[in-house]
């Protein structure tokens, strides 16, 4: 179920195996994570999605990133006919006039397939200035008709952007 972390608590990570280990990460406190502005350039091979943070507060030092990338897809042509299976052959029937214009728009839907992590600790601010989320190259179909990109940033303790790093 989803809940609520309290910004004056600090929370951990209990895993308990089927086998009966169990592992216990050391204590932490929840940071919250600045505000984001998300760009988009051309490139001469696609389009270029990039994303911006700052901490005043210089307090975040550690970021991750995740996204989902939502697009429409339409068929060339319409599906106006619909194999069965009828052992042991195959039947095509033509298909309900009704139901064509329903198979004529899809959507398809990915995350990151990637893990996107920026350190600013020894930078003299903390800022992220246009790190590449993702490239989408010409002629993909997520750009043909309507694309979406929902981001998600994470600020991370020291040692959850060791472990993102090693991954």
């Amino acid at each position: 179920a989803a809940f609520v972390l309290q910004p004056d608590r600090q929370y951990r990570i209990r895993i308990k195996t089927s086998d009966g280990e169990e592992y216990l990460s050391e204590y932490t406190k929840v940071k919250n994570s600045p505000d984001n502005k998300i760009t988009w350039s051309r490139d001469p091979d696609g389009l270029r999605v990039r994303v911006s943070t700052e901490d005043k507060t210089n307090q975040t030092k550690y970021y991750q990133w995740q996204y989902e990338e939502t697009w429409e897809i339409r068929s060339f042509k319409p599906s106006e006919f619909v194999a069965q299976q009828t052992r042991p052959y195959v039947t095509v029937q033509a298909r309900n006039p009704s139901q064509i214009p329903l198979l004529f728009n899809c959507w398809r839907t990915e995350g990151s397939p990637f893990v996107l992590i920026a350190s600013t600790a020894g930078l003299s601010g903390d800022f992220v200035n246009n790190f590449n989320l993702s490239f989408i190259p010409n002629g993909s179909d997520k750009l043909v008709v309507r694309f979406s990109m929902l981001l998600k940033q994470y600020a991370l303790s020291r040692e959850a952007y060791d472990y993102f790093l090693l991954m």
